[in-house]
């Protein structure tokens, strides 16, 4: 109607017949009506395609999912150890030859976040990802438990829910750590109790974490966001029982953190 109207403003002859003038709004309006129908269809496909990657991105990384969900439904009751202060030595007679003591596997307790795991030693830069599947790996050249040093282990964030191994989602609880919280690194026989102080999110390419320090520490990463290896997730501890003994003589050779999806 108002298009009708306006063709009778400027001149007493219609500038288009009113059978045209219906016919042009008609067109707008179905017009109008293919292009939200257009908009409506994309929107639809944008919230599937989100949908099928959301759920697609979750039974991927179910381990880790999985994990973290557990955690907040059973939080784990650490039971901190205390550290009492080392006894002098009192000088003993030279004892007569033992057995050779059975040698206990070294692992890794975390207690507040439930994690216990086997360490594997002295892997390079192109066996981590396979020796993932053992547990957390220790790389090649840092410190040991005790060292004046930094010792670099390396576990899982979350590998994907068909891959083989027991440790695929090892450190998904890691950014649950604060500072305060204890590593327990048990080595040929002995406990190195570390303590939690610093935590962050550094790129691949920032090997700084992995250098050699003035102090005992203790340097866990993993890959982050969980499911990706866009970035690393660091949390670093250091040892207050026992007394550090020795120092790390070596420097890890590296150009960028190791992947561990």
């Amino acid at each position: 109607m108002v298009l009708y109207i306006y063709i009778y403003m400027n001149d007493d002859k219609p500038l288009i017949t009113r059978n045209q003038a219906i016919f042009l709004a008609h067109q707008s309006k179905k017009r109008k009506q293919e292009t939200k129908a257009k908009k409506n269809f994309l929107i639809r496909e944008i919230i599937i395609v989100v949908l099928t990657f959301t759920i697609f991105y979750i039974i991927a990384n179910y381990p880790a999912f999985s994990a973290i969900t557990n955690y907040w439904f059973n939080k784990p009751q650490p039971v901190v150890k205390t550290v009492t202060p080392e006894p002098t030595p009192i000088p003993t007679p030279t004892p007569e030859p033992t057995p050779e003591p059975v040698v206990t596997p070294s692992t890794i307790t975390i207690p507040k976040i439930g994690i216990e795991a086997p360490i594997i030693w002295d892997i390079n830069f192109d066996a981590i990802r396979e020796n993932l599947n053992e547990g957390v790996v220790q790389y090649v050249e840092s410190a040991y438990p005790g060292q004046i040093g930094n010792m670099f282990i390396v576990g899982h964030s979350s590998d994907y829910v068909w891959s083989k191994g027991k440790y695929k989602s090892i450190f998904a609880l890691l950014p649950k750590l604060t500072n305060g919280d204890q590593i327990i690194i048990s080595y040929k026989g002995k406990e190195y109790i570390y303590e939690t102080f610093n935590y962050k999110i550094v790129a691949p390419t920032d090997i700084s974490v992995i250098e050699p320090t003035d102090n005992a520490i203790v340097t866990l990463m993993t890959c982050w966001p969980i499911g990706t290896s866009q970035k690393r997730y660091i949390v670093q501890a250091k040892l207050i029982s026992p007394k550090p003994s020795g120092e790390q003589t070596t420097y890890p050779s590296i150009l960028g953190l190791p992947k561990t999806r």
